[in-house]
C-alpha cells in the first residue's frame, strides 16, 4: 500500500514537472486581448479626447498613469502566461513598473529619465519583441484590425 501511494506520489510529480505549471496558451491570449482591449480602449479615449480639447492638459492623467497601469496588465499577463514566454512578459512587467517608479525622479532630471528609458529600451527590446511573436503566431492578430 504504502509503496503504491510512494509510485502515485512520483508519478504525479513527474507528470508536472513534464507538463510546467505555467498557464495555457488559451489563458495567455484571453488576457492579452480581453485585459489588453480595455487597456488599449482607455488609452484611446483618452487620445481622442485630448486631441478634441484645446485643453493642452486633457489626456495627461491617463498618459501618466499609463506606466503603473501597464505594469498592472503585464503583471496579469505574467500570471496566465505558458512557460516559454513568462520570463519576457516579466521584463515588460518590471520595466513599466521601473519607469512609474521613477517618474517623479525623471521629472526632476529629464535628461537622466531620457538616457535610463534609452538603455532600458535596449535592454527590453529582445522581450518585447518575443512577447509580440508570440502573441501574433498564437493569439492571431488583435480583434478589429
Amino acid at each position: 500500500m504504502v509503496r503504491r501511494a510512494v509510485l502515485l506520489t512520483t508519478a504525479a510529480a513527474a507528470s508536472l514537472a513534464l507538463t510546467g505549471c505555467g498557464a495555457s496558451v488559451e489563458d495567455y491570449c484571453d488576457t492579452f486581448y480581453g485585459e489588453g482591449s480595455a487597456l488599449r480602449e482607455s488609452f484611446q479615449e483618452a487620445s481622442d479626447n485630448a486631441a478634441a480639447s484645446s485643453d493642452p492638459f486633457a489626456g495627461l492623467g491617463t498618459a501618466l498613469s499609463a506606466p503603473q497601469e501597464l505594469a498592472t496588465f503585464f503583471d496579469k499577463l505574467a500570471d496566465n502566461s505558458p512557460d516559454d514566454i513568462k520570463p519576457d512578459v516579466e521584463v515588460l512587467r518590471d520595466e513599466f513598473q521601473e519607469i512609474n517608479d521613477n517618474m517623479a525622479e525623471n521629472a526632476m532630471n529629464p535628461f537622466g529619465g531620457l538616457l535610463n528609458a534609452f538603455l532600458s529600451s535596449a535592454t527590453t527590446s529582445g522581450s518585447y519583441n518575443r512577447v509580440n511573436t508570440y502573441t501574433l503566431e498564437n493569439c492571431g492578430p488583435p480583434p478589429g484590425s
